[in-house]
């Protein structure tokens, strides 16, 4: 969850007191105050990987595969996860305001792990029905004739 709020959203929704999305800065401020660095994106990427090796040291499971939920289990919940999520009320503190997509792609990644990719399936939009046939002519038409 830190690195998708670190990253700068789809759709800006702006919070009071702030004219742009400051959390990328504010991570790398902590992450300059705890761990040093020279650029932003070091400083907040010693700060991520600090976390996730305070995860692995107190022994807590990486993903929610690694805690024992059944891939089924997961995502036969997912849709009603994902409508739970997006209607929370906390969604509105949250640095970024996930469109749904992304709900899904960070609900993913808490189950298969932060590498996981999403597959993209490129399905040809529908397009205008074709016909091979000549419509009848009309009646009307014919008696003019």
């Amino acid at each position: 969850m830190l690195r998708y709020n670190a990253s700068l959203p789809s759709k800006f929704m702006p919070a009071p007191g702030y004219s742009n999305y400051a959390a990328p800065g504010k991570y790398a401020q902590v992450g300059y105050i705890l761990f040093g660095g020279h650029v932003d994106g070091e400083r907040r990427e010693r700060l991520f990987t600090a976390v996730e090796k305070l995860i692995a040291d107190v022994g807590l499971p990486r993903t929610l595969k690694d805690a024992g939920i059944l891939e089924a289990d997961f995502e036969a919940a997912l849709p009603e996860l994902v409508e739970l999520a997006f209607t929370d009320m906390t969604m509105r503190t949250n640095p970024r305001m996930p469109l749904i997509d992304e709900i899904v792609d960070l609900l993913r990644k808490a189950y298969y792990g932060y590498d996981y990719e999403p597959e993209t399936v490129h399905e040809e939009p529908p397009g205008p029905e074709v016909t091979t046939t000549k419509p009848p002519r009309r009646a009307a038409k014919r008696a003019a004739s």
